[in-house]
């Protein structure tokens, strides 16, 4: 049997390195009887350490939806050290996004400034 990844057995804090991937999609029944029916999807976050799951409802598979599921992740659980996840597409527009924001000239700033009050490198 092969050996576990480091990222799997190294003793950390719940979700500091953590998976991510899309299940779905659910069909939503509509509250009044002539809407239409929906669908969502639910983004799933997989603590690699502990094996904890996290679920959070997203109304689409886009690249805003993902970072908003991302942002009310890091507000109930805290910063991650790590986030793996498949190619798709969602998940590389948001790694592009928040590239772009990082080197961006006018967020270099705020940028520095949130990373030293929360201790991130």
């Amino acid at each position: 049997m092969a050996e576990l990844p480091v990222e799997r057995v190294t003793a950390t804090r719940p979700f500091s390195i953590t998976g991510i991937d899309y299940w779905g999609p659910i069909a939503l029944k509509p509250i009044h009887r002539r809407a239409a029916p929906g669908k969502a999807y639910v983004a799933v976050f997989v603590c690699f350490t502990t094996k904890a799951v996290h679920l959070e409802l997203v109304g689409d598979l886009s690249t805003a939806k993902f970072i908003q599921a991302l942002r009310r992740f890091v507000a109930r659980r805290g910063l991650c050290a790590e986030i793996f996840s498949d190619n798709g597409r969602n998940f590389i527009g948001a790694a592009n996004e928040l590239r772009q924001i990082i080197n961006s000239k006018q967020h270099q700033k705020s940028i520095a400034e949130e990373c030293a009050s929360t201790g991130i490198r």
